[in-house]
């Protein structure tokens, strides 16, 4: 099987069948002629002596067969022209589906050049004065035409294979110039030769040239097509690859062997090669034809194929977004139900909880004098585990309400001043315990700040704690940032010396249960709720918290008040 960049490339030139059979039609004529089968319409011209010595109908029965010669060329001429046509017809049909920048300038080049063609069969059939050599006349404009024809094609291959981008529109009209320039040309060329009575010979039938070039003239044009066909044509289906632009190459091919045809072998008008190399003429429109058709369809197919492929795409993008909103409403659902079991069961659980507490601390009291130490040890242990299973429960309830939305912001102005005051003196015994410092840097001028004092003392108290839980040397402070012209609280920094955060754990602390790692939760114990709980309720004032950290060196948690 083969890859997909060489299947690729096979989809992008016309059949190698297609290929042979139209090399075969170009050499068909000839091996048919070696069977003495003839393509020739030419009869020896009417000797002006004899004529008045010939009945009527003799001379009308020539007449009519030099008539049925002209009649023959009149027709490949048309023909070439009417494929000419049909071409134009493709190109534009071609060019709205792809928008290629090759399809219109080649295709413009073509069109000019049948007409150069169609300009050569008019010179043919109305120009001809009977002064003049017909074969010379006609011989002329060929290989004018011809030329020029094969030169628009050059120099439009040639702008397309240019390294440098050009525009369009500026290449149509170039080419439109230049086969204006070409067309006036050969009419002006035909012209003045007839004018002036000069025509060059053309055929050169009793001494071909170096023996074997019977129209020298003729090689001009076959070395124009060799030279296109050989270095531009190629280069170009290199650099845009696509099935009309390896037809254009194959073209190459009958327009060689047309004009070898009228090089090497015709030695007089509608002759046998004379007639082949018209019709071999006409066979390189066709190829260029056959690979306008089928690289549109080939467009026309992929095109259809990637409107099934994307409208396939759309149709599960609109199933994956379904199943999205089905699942979002599913989890919205079960949050909503967690939430109110988390409540239900958190007034469940405190119930009892407190009973428990306050009885445990009613026997602490040992009114009686009738417990042991070892009694009191045990109640003091309920006691302490039941307020930390109250803490716990009530830190669940927060962020279930936080989660549902249930929280709602108090504001009024408050001295953040006298706020963090009040967060310190909570923390006075336990700093002490640790033997490490706490401290705060606080500026005497400024302003009241307007927010909700519980949410805010909280959240202040979840981050001075942990500090404090994971800094065993040096000390924790909290700083503000003041706005020296307005007065306004910037942010506040709760800065630590303590074991700090991998950089990589840096945003999954925030996250619900989440602490920097296992043997972190072990050694510190905690839920790994408070910087959650921190940060929605920061997110519910206004506020933004973040944190930056080096491990083994400390943190700096940092709530930015006017974000």
């Amino acid at each position: 099987m083969p890859s997909p960049e060489k299947q690729k490339n096979k989809d992008r030139q016309i059949p190698r069948k297609l290929v042979l059979g139209i090399i075969g039609f170009c050499v068909l004529p000839l091996f048919l002629s070696l069977f003495n089968i003839q393509f020739a319409t030419y009869s020896s011209p009417l000797p002006v002596g004899i004529q008045s010595d010939l009945q009527s109908p003799e001379v009308a029965e020539i007449l009519q067969y030099s008539l049925r010669q002209s009649l023959t060329h009149s027709m490949m001429e048309q023909a070439a022209f009417f494929s000419v046509v049909l071409i134009a017809l493709f190109t534009l049909i071609h060019f709205r589906v792809t928008q290629s920048r090759v399809i219109p300038v080649i295709g413009l080049a073509l069109i000019f050049g049948g007409m150069l063609d169609s300009f050569h069969g008019v010179i043919a059939d109305c120009l001809l004065k009977p002064t003049f050599e017909t074969a010379d006349i006609i011989g002329l404009s060929w290989v004018v035409c011809r030329s020029f024809d094969a030169l628009i094609l050059i120099i439009a291959t040639g702008m397309l294979v240019a390294r440098r981008r050009r525009n369009q529109v500026k290449d149509i009209i170039l080419i439109s110039a230049v086969a204006v320039v070409f067309a006036v040309a050969s009419f002006l060329i035909v012209r003045i030769c007839m004018v002036n009575g000069v025509l060059p010979k053309t055929i050169y039938r009793e001494n071909p040239v170096m023996g074997l070039i019977v129209r020298p003239l003729d090689l001009i044009p076959l070395l124009l097509f060799a030279f296109a066909g050989i270095k531009l044509f190629p280069r170009l289906n290199r650099r845009r690859p696509s099935v009309f632009t390896h037809a254009l190459v194959i073209s190459a091919v009958p327009n060689v062997i047309a004009h070898a045809h009228m090089a090497f072998g015709s030695d007089a008008l509608f002759d046998n090669h004379f007639n082949i190399a018209h019709f071999v003429r006409i066979l390189a429109h066709v190829v260029i034809l056959i690979g306008l058709v089928i690289d549109y369809f080939k467009v026309y197919k992929y095109g259809q194929d990637a409107l099934t492929d994307v409208s396939k795409t759309q149709e599960k993008l609109r199933k994956a977004n379904y199943d999205l909103i089905v699942a979002r409403d599913q989890a919205l659902e079960a949050n909503r139900h967690k939430n109110i079991f988390l409540a239900n069961m958190s007034h469940e659980l405190r119930t009892p909880l407190n009973s428990v507490i306050g009885f445990s601390d009613v026997l602490l009291n040992n009114k009686a004098n009738n417990l042991s130490e070892t009694d009191l040890k045990y109640l003091t242990r309920i006691s302490e585990n039941g307020r930390h299973l109250l803490r716990l429960i009530n830190t669940i309830l927060d962020l279930s309400k936080i989660e549902s939305g249930q929280h709602k912001l108090e504001l009024d102005d408050e001295s953040l001043d006298e706020l963090i005051d009040e967060v310190l003196i909570q923390f006075e015994v336990l700093v002490r315990e640790k033997g490490i410092t706490l401290e705060k840097s606080v500026s005497s001028e400024m302003n009241p700040i307007n927010t909700d004092r519980f949410k805010l003392k909280q959240v202040l108290i979840n981050l001075v704690g942990n500090a404090i839980k994971f800094t065993d040397q040096g000390g924790v402070s909290l700083n503000v940032d003041v706005d020296a012209a307005t007065k306004t609280v910037n942010r506040i920094d709760i800065v630590d010396s303590g074991i700090g955060i991998p950089s990589d754990k840096t945003t999954t602390i925030f996250d619900a249960f989440q602490q920097a790692d296992t043997s972190t939760s072990r050694k510190y114990a905690g839920t790994g709720l408070g910087l959650s709980i921190s940060k929605s309720l920061c997110n519910l004032m206004g506020y933004r918290l973040e944190v930056t950290s080096k491990e083994g060196e400390g943190s700096t948690f940092t709530l930015y008040m006017n974000d």
